[in-house]
């Protein structure tokens, strides 16, 4: 169930997933990581795509920035661990795929980062095709405590473009709470929303 709930207020988590690739999870996570930085606030990076650790490789200079596997279970406590060790913002990267192993675990770091006082973002993005958002839903359901926020990537087209996604029973409650991006605009409006 998709809602908006309401978060302690304390460190932030956001985690940019997706099941599908290549809608854009790596440069919005850095965005949001970008931002934050900007904001004067600083934020540990997390890539979580030890096969191809982009998102760590390109910051592990300038941040601070880990590469957690998660395909396994020791993969979720590694990064629940993480997580109670740590005071900053935290911005996880996830790779495609992962979305059972995901649907299992992630309620143990659900339930760190509320035990933690931490809000939750589940930051999803998305293109035109409904295999983009097909496991939206269960994935915010494993994060129940987790405000859901869905990116429009543009770069596939305008906002009419993504009429699967628009038009959804899914995107109904996110459209209402105005929690849908669409990506040129995500500097600007991280800013103001998160």
């Amino acid at each position: 169930m998709i809602y908006p709930p309401t978060p302690v207020m304390g460190a932030r988590l956001y985690w940019v997933r997706n099941q599908k690739g290549g809608v854009g999870k790596s440069t919005g996570a850095a965005s949001i990581h970008y931002l934050r930085r900007k904001m004067g606030e600083e934020s540990v990076i997390v890539d979580t795509d030890p096969a191809n650790p982009d998102l760590f490789k390109s910051h592990a200079q300038s941040a601070t920035a880990h590469c957690v596997s998660l395909d396994s279970e020791d993969g979720y406590t590694n990064l629940a661990g993480l997580i109670a060790r740590t005071d900053e913002d935290i911005v996880i990267s996830a790779p495609a795929g992962g979305q059972e192993l995901f649907e299992r675990y992630a309620p143990v770091v659900d339930l760190v980062c509320r035990k933690r006082h931490r809000i939750v973002y589940l930051v999803w993005f998305i293109d035109p095709d409904i295999d983009s958002f097909i496991n939206l839903e269960d994935s915010a359901a494993a994060v129940p405590y987790a405000d859901v926020w869905v990116i429009r990537n543009l770069v596939f087209g305008p906002p009419e473009k993504f009429e699967a996604f628009n038009e959804h029973r899914i995107a109904q409650p996110i459209f209402k709470a105005g929690r849908v991006l669409d990506l040129p605009l995500v500097p600007a409006a991280v800013m103001r929303a998160f």
